[in-house]
């Protein structure tokens, strides 16, 4: 593993928290960013009817449900508006902070972890015209990277995009 490339440090930071659901990263090089995706399987065991993304109405018994998480160089892409469950600036110069991946992909654990249950709670509390998503919460992530500061645990070394060989060594 290239402990500089944030894609395969991002990997290995995963598969070490054994996420319970399907995901993957998408690598965009010409664009400067890269999404990690996950994907869920719900329940629907009353065949609730749901709009999909394209308007069509859906009553499986199993939902497919898709978020993911943009990664982008600050310095060649301006991110106005996305549908994305958070947006992460990376400069192309000083990278990310390790610490800072390992903290983003435990609050990331974290939070696939509850997709079942909030998805739960929506089925049946919830009006099914409303939209169900999951939201970063800017303080519980801050808490758990205050949690790996106070124990040692973040470090600081940066790691960053890969490089493209073909030019230059730039990417």
């Amino acid at each position: 593993m290239d402990k500089n490339n944030i894609l395969a440090v991002l990997e290995q930071l995963i598969i070490g928290q054994h996420f319970q659901c399907e995901w993957g990263i998408e690598w965009n090089e010409q664009q400067h960013y890269f999404e990690l995706i996950f994907q869920f399987s719900l329940p629907n065991p009353n065949g609730i009817s749901f709009k999909d993304a394209f308007g069509n109405s859906i009553s499986y018994t199993t939902i497919p449900y898709e978020t993911s998480i943009l990664f982008y160089d600050k310095d060649h892409l301006n991110v106005e508006h996305s549908n994305y469950v958070n947006s992460i600036p990376i400069s192309h110069n000083q990278g990310i902070a390790y610490g800072e991946l390992f903290a983003i992909v435990k609050y990331l654990k974290h939070l696939t972890s509850s997709v079942r249950v909030e998805w739960l709670d929506y089925l049946f509390d919830s009006p099914h015209d409303a939209y169900f998503e999951i939201c970063w919460n800017d303080h519980d992530f801050a808490q758990i990277k205050k949690g790996l500061i106070e124990a040692n645990r973040y470090n600081s070394a940066p790691v960053f995009f890969p490089k493209n060989e073909a030019k230059g060594g730039l990417y």
